[in-house]
């Protein structure tokens, strides 16, 4: 015969609260709307020189991609299958880019005028999306794109 050991009658309320507000905070985090967040910790290298195109990351479609291009812009239009987006961003000039893929989401990425930003970000998209991609910056700022699956 087995004995068992009675578990404590104490409960960590503080504890057991914390918790719960972590649980609540986890899961409101992903959902807002029908606009979920989905940028995952982009990838960010400077360098002075001039603004070329991302390098194509091999055995990735290319799904829509633009060269230099100064201020804001239409990229296009592209079909994007349920799952992992990269989505390859350089920029150079003062301000701040937002990369709208509509209607999964957007993105911020900061630009400078001492060096060129070069950002690879992860996205996911929950579902299956027509995708229009524009890009608003100041007239300021060049910038370059590149969205592979």
């Amino acid at each position: 015969m087995t004995k068992r050991t009675p578990l404590p009658a104490v409960l960590d309320i503080p504890a057991l609260l914390a918790l719960t507000a972590l649980a609540l905070t986890a899961c409101a985090a992903g959902t807002h709307g029908s606009q979920p967040q989905t940028p995952v910790q982009p990838t960010s290298t400077h360098s002075s020189g001039t603004l070329e195109p991302p390098a194509a990351m091999p055995n990735l479609k290319i799904l829509v991609q633009k060269g230099v291009t100064r201020g804001s812009a239409t990229v296009g239009s592209f079909y994007g299958r349920q799952g992992q987006v990269w989505l390859s961003f350089s920029c150079l000039g003062p301000g701040t880019a937002t990369v709208d893929y509509q209607p999964v989401g957007s993105v911020n990425i900061p630009c400078d005028s001492a060096a060129v930003n070069a950002t690879r970000n992860q996205i996911y998209f929950p579902n299956d999306h027509q995708i229009d991609l524009h890009v608003n910056t100041p007239s300021s700022v060049q910038w370059t794109v590149l969205v592979q699956q």
